[in-house]
């Protein structure tokens, strides 16, 4: 299971068990990070709590520096993927899927990140 950071008031602290934080949003980060479908991708994953930018997020960090797979606000949103550089965070993909189980979720971020020679 991939470690959990938060991020509050511009300092990031390990979320520590039996310390969490259940939202929806965790809950889905969680279910998504545990289905990753490469044990190497496990490995380079952290679950980001951001409370500064509002957001719950899976942090793969790649090649091209860290890429943070954000969870839907709500049901009926897409999923975001951002690209976190130097110059600020960019906008990569806004993908679909939140009516798709966790497992499927995971093998199309996956695919995506493969497709983009990133994972």
């Amino acid at each position: 299971m991939p470690a959990e950071i938060v991020v509050a008031d511009g300092r990031v602290r390990p979320l520590i068990f039996p310390e969490r934080l259940e939202t929806p949003q965790a809950a889905m980060a969680r279910r998504i990070a545990n289905n990753l479908p490469f044990p190497a991708l496990v490995e380079k994953s952290r679950i980001v709590h951001n409370r500064d930018e509002n957001y719950t997020g899976i942090r793969v960090e790649t090649q091209a520096g860290p890429i943070v797979f954000m969870m839907p606000v709500t049901s009926g949103f897409e999923f975001n993927v951002v690209h976190e550089s130097e110059t600020g965070p960019r906008l990569l993909c806004v993908m679909r899927g939140t009516s798709l189980n966790a497992r499927q979720v995971a093998a199309r971020f996956c695919f995506w990140l493969r497709s983009r020679g990133l994972a």
